[in-house]
């Protein structure tokens, strides 16, 4: 199982170039949907705490566990479950939000987006969008709504793109 993360914070040059092959496929009609877009939307989250330390590291834990039990319940032979969790790690950084949530109503938003290869059975490339927005609510309160959706399409290898080619392939453009 291979995973391909891509954050806001942490753009990933793979995750584009395979995100790019997956839509060409399909205009192409090389790759197909599966199944139906699973779309996972639990409950607010509602942290009480005081400190924007404390609910960063409390966020990140429980968010984490969550979405990686959706994900693997969504996707069949999820055998990685350690390398979803690890993907999933990349939120709730304290240092992005201790200047965002300072007052009552302050909002922060993440995104992630991450493909994921079934490479032990060859059945399915999963493209998984998660996005939340954290508010603090009170003094000693925060709440995060979060959302996670899963599609399915035919398996393809991932695509592995040297930086080296793609820079002089744009040179060329450019000439």
């Amino acid at each position: 199982m291979i995973t391909i993360v891509s954050s806001v914070e942490h753009p990933s040059f793979s995750y584009y170039n395979n995100l790019a092959f997956l839509r060409n496929g399909i205009q192409s009609d090389d790759i197909h949907f599966q199944g139906f877009v699973d779309n996972y939307s639990p409950p607010a989250f509602v942290f009480n705490k005081g400190r924007i330390y404390d609910f960063a590291r409390s966020a990140k834990a429980e968010l984490r566990e969550d979405m990686t039990s959706s994900l693997c319940d969504t996707l069949p032979q999820m055998q990685d479950r350690g390398r979803i969790r690890e993907a999933f790690d990349c939120l709730f950084d304290y240092h992005k939000y201790k200047g965002y949530l300072a007052m009552v109503g302050q909002q922060r938003a993440e995104s992630m987006e991450m493909l994921v290869f079934d490479q032990a059975n060859l059945e399915y490339v999963a493209h998984v969008q998660f996005s939340s927005t954290a508010t603090r609510t009170a003094p000693n309160q925060f709440t995060v709504d979060a959302t996670l959706t899963c599609q399915r399409f035919t398996y393809f290898p991932p695509q592995e793109a040297d930086l080296e080619d793609v820079l002089a392939a744009l040179q060329n453009l450019h000439v």
